[in-house]
């Protein structure tokens, strides 16, 4: 970017957990061993890596991944991989 033109990487790192909505507002329970992270490293040469907790995996895993724990992919609302 033009603030910080002398980096050459950046990542992100989405965490996911699937959840069991209780009666009493905004309370809910997490689901064990539903967590998942997503992670994303982008360079200034235009290349990328992907991470599922922590294990490399390509760009179509992660989809393949997302779309069957039931996230929308389709309008990319709540995340940026590439």
């Amino acid at each position: 970017s033009n603030r910080y033109p002398e980096l050459d990487v950046c990542s992100m790192e989405v965490h996911f957990c699937e959840i069991i909505d209780l009666p009493r507002p905004d309370t809910h329970s997490a689901v064990p061993n539903s967590s998942l992270i997503v992670a994303c490293t982008a360079t200034k040469s235009n290349t990328s890596r992907h991470t599922l907790n922590s294990r490399p995996v390509s760009y179509t895993e992660v989809q393949t991944v997302l779309r069957g724990r039931g996230i929308d992919l389709t309008h990319k609302c709540f995340l940026i991989l590439q």
